[in-house]
């Protein structure tokens, strides 16, 4: 007659012979393997490719001092999407590059007063004229000016102004070819309608 002591051991064998056999159903899948890059330098130019040989990303060290100035990436079908560029080379970008879905540059970011990020934004229209810019003057992160710079047949620009830093313009300024002021429109409860306009005389 076996003792308990026995039977507890014969069942603890057979629980690690069950674990070990099962063990290898039990196994994770292999990784997939990872994308395959390949990486093309000439000169001041790094070009990085896809396994399908489409241009993901192009780096330009137009200085030579081993930072990239202009680094550009690109959507599948070739066409570039953002593009960040260090303008004047001291290794922190002051200008971004946003392209429309058919390679048209669609916005511009400045950094003028607040280093690493924009402070001031350009939109071109397909002739590459400014149509709008836009600013942020206090540094918050928010547009509290706005643009409008007349065209060539001297359509006067206009200015938006938030002057109370909600987000909504609330001021909005002619300008003539001349760029002085001819005209002030005032919407004083911020609803998209400027109810009073004073024009401004030539002192």
């Amino acid at each position: 007659m076996r003792s308990a002591r026995s039977t507890r051991t014969a069942r603890a064998q057979w629980v690690v012979l069950a674990l070990a056999l099962a063990a290898p159903a039990c196994r994770l899948p292999e990784p997939e393997p990872a994308p395959r890059l390949l990486l093309v330098e000439k000169g001041p130019t790094q070009a990085f490719f896809d396994s399908q040989g489409r241009l993901l990303r192009l780096l330009v060290d137009a200085d030579s001092d081993r930072r990239a100035d202009t680094q550009t990436l690109y959507r599948e079908d070739g066409t570039p999407l953002v593009a960040e560029i260090d303008t004047d080379r001291d290794g922190v970008v002051d200008r971004w590059e946003r392209f429309a879905v058919d390679g048209a540059l669609e916005s511009v970011g400045l950094s003028r007063r607040t280093r690493g990020r924009p402070d001031a934004w350009d939109y071109p229209d397909r002739s590459g004229s400014v149509v709008r810019r836009e600013y942020d003057d206090d540094g918050d992160g928010r547009v509290n000016r706005v643009e409008r710079p007349g065209d060539a047949s001297h359509e006067p620009g206009v200015e938006e102004l938030d002057t109370d830093g909600n987000g909504k313009p609330d001021r909005r300024l002619y300008r003539g070819a001349d760029g002085r002021i001819e005209a002030i429109e005032i919407d004083r409860n911020e609803d998209g309608v400027w109810e009073r306009r004073e024009l401004v005389r030539d002192r």
